[in-house]
């Protein structure tokens, strides 16, 4: 805000800010906890657990031992309404910046970006923190705002936020330099193409895998010697509750999505010791889990 307010010549500036919140401990300061003190009421998520089914190679991660397991309602709730209040504090420091660029007159000639960290489950799957690859954690908002963007306009296409570095350089004339690996939005954004990254590729450390279309997601998990394997129809399912994994109706779908993982392991370099053993024929009846 007091970069805003600062007398400047007339040049570009960019500003990068980064919040600290909503990361625990989560201490709002008030009013902004005193919001959610009735906490108990709040409403699950629809994917909430107790716990995870099976081992998903990060449950002695630090994120995970802050709460005793099993999660019950009422200590996910709580944690839900410490997590809300510190969201909404960094809402309205986010309002205080925006009221700031209008102040400057530079609301109609500023492009804004709000993205985010990777989201903390806070009951769904059983989970608590962010190391892993369901949508609750790795789905993360993209918003933007500015000259030669749609106003109110939602784009249904895939994207990784490292895709940002070029589309902002199309968007301000800049020149791409060649070590950039990201994609531009900046057609998708004004509705000229649908689709600049037909799947995705995912990867948490040595132990987690998954691949997604633009309807199912396949996972892929090894941890301690055992693996397992989910499939999801994020089309009918968003909050993945249903593991198709080992139906014999989709198994050429399984098939089908691990040939891709195979193939963009390999365009990428994946070197990771989760590949040793790995077999494309792996049965996920072994240790398909809800």
């Amino acid at each position: 805000v007091a970069f805003l307010r600062r007398p400047r010549r007339a040049q570009p500036f960019f500003m990068y800010v980064a919040f600290t919140s909503p990361h625990d401990p989560r201490t709002a300061p008030e009013p902004y906890h005193r919001l959610y003190e009735g906490a108990a009421k709040l409403r699950l998520p629809p994917n909430y657990r107790p716990e995870h089914p099976f081992d998903n190679g990060e449950m002695q991660v630090r994120d995970e031992l802050l709460d005793a397991l099993p999660h019950t309602r009422a200590e996910v709730a709580a944690m839900l309404g410490a997590y809300y209040a510190m969201v909404t504090h960094v809402d309205a420091q986010i309002g205080r910046i925006l009221a700031a660029l209008r102040e400057a007159g530079h609301a109609d000639d500023t492009i804004v970006v709000f993205a985010s960290d990777n989201g903390l489950a806070l009951g769904s799957h059983g989970l608590l923190g962010k190391q892993n690859l369901y949508e609750h954690s790795v789905r993360v908002p993209l918003i933007l705002s500015g000259p030669g963007i749609p106003r109110g306009a939602q784009r249904a296409g895939m994207a990784y936020l490292l895709d940002l570095f070029p589309t902002l350089c199309a968007l301000t004339g800049v020149p791409v330099p060649e070590t950039v690996e990201g994609v531009s939005l900046a057609g998708m954004l004004r509705g000229e193409t649908q689709r600049p990254r037909p799947n995705l590729y995912f990867a948490f450390r040595d132990v987690q895998r998954a691949f997604r279309d633009d309807r199912y997601k396949l996972i892929e998990y090894y941890a301690g010697g055992v693996r397992t394997t989910q499939l999801f129809d994020l089309q009918n399912d968003p909050a993945e509750r249903t593991n198709l994994a080992a139906r014999p109706d989709q198994a050429r779908r399984v098939a089908a999505l691990r040939a891709a993982l195979m193939r963009r392991r390999e365009a990428l370099a994946d070197t990771s010791s989760f590949w040793q053993g790995f077999s494309p024929s792996h049965n996920p009846q072994t240790h398909a889990q809800p």
